[in-house]
């Protein structure tokens, strides 16, 4: 479900970046843009750690915001959250992310392997 987020204020400006620790096989950069692309979401994976960061996506990021992607040193897109977070475990989309934002993709940005 998508709402209408034209009239909202843009607030701030984040970045996130592509951490991969859990995981056995590692993306590349053409892997987090085909991800984002198919997906369309930002999200968090450790709720463990990183306390302030969880409390700033879930409370502080908000509508129309915007997000700069990046994997390592490269800069992936730039997206604007148009929804939300709500928690996956009941979606499961994916399994490396527990809460998810919706967003609008602003620009690719060209990447190579």
């Amino acid at each position: 479900m998508f709402m209408d987020v034209s009239n909202v204020p843009f607030q701030e400006f984040w970045h996130m970046q592509i951490h991969q620790q859990h995981m056995q096989v590692k993306w590349d950069v053409i892997d987090v843009r085909q991800i984002l692309e198919k997906y369309s979401f930002i999200g968090l994976a450790d709720r463990k750690e990183g306390e302030e960061q969880i409390r700033n996506f879930l409370e502080v990021m908000r509508v129309n915001d915007i997000v700069a992607i990046k994997h390592g040193q490269a800069l992936v897109a730039l997206t604007q959250v148009i929804g939300g977070a709500y928690d996956i475990r009941k979606d499961r989309a994916l399994c490396f992310s527990e809460e998810k934002k919706p967003f609008s993709r602003l620009d690719a940005l060209q990447a190579t392997r």
